[in-house]
């Protein structure tokens, strides 16, 4: 079974791959100033809770109103985070926001099928046809940039399904030291309910199986997408981790 651990490690290091990254006593600051809008690009995590946190805090505010922008934390996935951290927000202003997640991890080949009407090639650059189908997906800009910043990395396989040339349905492949997610699965609102979702997370599984042999998981909360998962090979995790934002206005 997946370490809950190492899915830990990878997931506080993952922006790392779209973001520049400031260590410190305390955490990490990702920030990219050429994409201040994203919020995975721009960040602090808090990895130490027995930090001062009152100065983990006020340099994190500093940090990013320096750059103009919104100070920002996200969780670090560990034990005891919303108990110490909560009061520490409210004396600097912060308000948090959380989210339940579920982990899944692909545990045998499943039963989704390959779909003829779309051919599926891994990419390494962005163009105007991809750019489209990420924001179609979900409007923001800022996600572009991550992605064209991400496709970069060695690390990273990036998929898209072509219909008749036009991008219609892509994921991402993260391959990492002994783990490997799935990430970026989105599919253009004019081409969803077609089974191409489908057929590309079918190509990805049996293309990890092929360069890899890391456990390979994601993260979901799409009650549609998540049955998708399953009937691709993907079970459920049993965990406690919470995922949570919080921002200073």
């Amino acid at each position: 079974m997946i370490d809950l651990r190492k899915i830990i490690e990878f997931e506080n290091r993952l922006p790392s791959e779209f973001a520049d990254t400031c260590e410190k006593p305390y955490g990490r600051l990702f920030y990219n100033v050429n994409n201040p809008t994203s919020h995975d690009s721009n960040h602090a995590i808090i990895t130490d809770l027995h930090a001062d946190l009152d100065t983990a805090l006020q340099e994190i505010t500093s940090f990013y109103t320096k750059m103009g922008m919104k100070p920002r934390i996200k969780q670090s996935y560990h034990d005891g985070e919303l108990v110490a951290l909560p009061p520490f927000f409210e004396k600097h202003g912060f308000r948090y926001q959380e989210e339940n997640p579920s982990i899944l991890c692909l545990d045998k080949m499943g039963k989704l099928r390959s779909n003829s009407d779309i051919c599926i090639e891994e990419v390494k650059s962005l163009t105007a046809g991809i750019a489209d189908l990420n924001l179609s997906a979900d409007g923001g800009e800022w996600s572009t940039k991550a992605l064209q910043r991400h496709l970069l990395s060695d690390r990273l396989h990036h998929f898209v399904g072509f219909l008749d040339d036009k991008p219609v349905t892509m994921a991402s492949l993260n391959i990492g030291d002994g783990l490997s997610n799935v990430d970026r699965v989105k599919t253009h609102k004019d081409h969803r309910e077609k089974g191409y979702s489908s057929a590309l997370i079918s190509h990805l599984i049996h293309y990890h199986a092929s360069v890899s042999k890391n456990p390979l998981y994601l993260l979901a909360d799409n009650p549609i997408a998540i049955h998708m998962y399953k009937n691709a090979g993907f079970i459920d995790i049993e965990h406690s981790m919470t995922s949570w934002t919080a921002v200073k206005e």
